[in-house]
């Protein structure tokens, strides 16, 4: 922005006023000041031509300050043209600060339409980010829900092979070998497994419990036996580690270590009790569960020995 513009007070001023200081410093001014001087020396001299002093007097009245009226003119003229010279480079500088300005505000216009226009596009990017976050999201929820349906359907497979193919073991043509008082008494049966994987670790316990009274017969006396033989908890290993293969059977002959009593037969003999026998049949698959069966007979002289209960399980103790 030009200084002359500016406050007009103080140094400002002074600059708007130093081109006429500087006119007046020249010869022009000077030529107009001796043009000045030459004409009062001329009414000067035209006055002092008469010998009357009125006109004397009245010469010198009206010339000299017409000749300074004059003078005050021109000058007053000169300051003018310079002022006006002033105000137009005044004017002219104003009107290069409006166009400045005006090119400013637009070139400001420029710059909020552009970035109006970034804003937008920013916007329009942070809409499409949030729907490809939310794609994505769903993407992975979509492949997390197939991953588990994939799992679960190992999963179920392994379970139906695994059903399918383990072992299965069971026991049949079981009888008394040797019921005698003052001996042990032996039994014999057949375990066979029925799967399509091996039965490792084959182990075989047995526990015996002697049932009497009037109630014998009734149809929850395999439950109670039952009961008393896992309150009990007496089994004997009679049989272990035994391999049997698929398909295959392993005939065992085993007793119970333990001499029959022979108050024990005696009652037995006069059909006044009843001999329950708990078998139970311990043995790994070949996924590594243990499993196991029991099979729990009665044994009475009247009707030889009957099945009363069967259970399996997938523990070493059934509870």
């Amino acid at each position: 922005m030009s200084e002359s513009i500016k406050d007009g007070n103080g140094d400002n001023g002074q600059e708007d006023w130093r081109p006429v200081w500087e006119w007046i410093n020249t010869s022009g001014f000077r030529m107009l000041l001796a043009i000045g001087a030459i004409l009062i020396v001329a009414i000067t001299i035209l006055a002092f031509t008469t010998t009357d002093l009125g006109v004397r007097a009245a010469i010198l009245a009206a010339g000299i300050p017409a000749v300074l009226t004059f003078i005050a003119v021109v000058i007053q003229a000169a300051v003018a043209k310079q002022m006006a010279e002033i105000m137009d480079r005044q004017e002219s500088e104003m009107s290069k600060t409006r166009q400045a300005t005006e090119e400013t505000a637009k070139l400001n216009d420029k710059m909020v339409t552009s970035m109006q226009g970034q804003l937008s596009v920013m916007k329009d990017g942070y809409i499409e980010t949030r729907n490809l976050l939310k794609q994505n999201r769903q993407m992975i929820d979509e492949t997390k829900r197939q991953a588990d349906a994939t799992e679960n359907a190992l999963k179920l497979s392994e379970r139906t092979f695994y059903t399918a193919e383990r072992a299965y073991l069971a026991m049949t043509h079981m009888f008394v070998e040797q019921f005698v008082a003052g001996e042990n008494i032996r039994f014999r049966l057949k375990i066979t497994n029925g799967g399509r994987t091996p039965a490792f670790n084959v182990h075989l316990f047995l526990q015996g419990v002697d049932a009497e009274g009037p109630d014998l017969n009734l149809p929850n006396t395999a439950d109670r036996v039952w009961e008393l033989l896992r309150r009990e908890d007496k089994w004997i290993e009679s049989f272990a580690d035994h391999l049997i293969l698929p398909g295959k059977f392993s005939r065992v002959t085993f007793d119970d270590r333990k001499p029959l009593d022979s108050a024990v037969f005696n009652k037995w003999d006069n059909y006044v009790l009843q001999h329950w026998i708990g078998i139970k049949v311990v043995f790994m698959d070949i996924k590594g569960d243990t499993r196991w069966i029991v099979t729990l007979s009665k044994y009475a002289k009247e009707s030889g020995l009957t099945m009363g209960k069967s259970l399996t399980g997938d523990i070493v103790k059934p509870n």
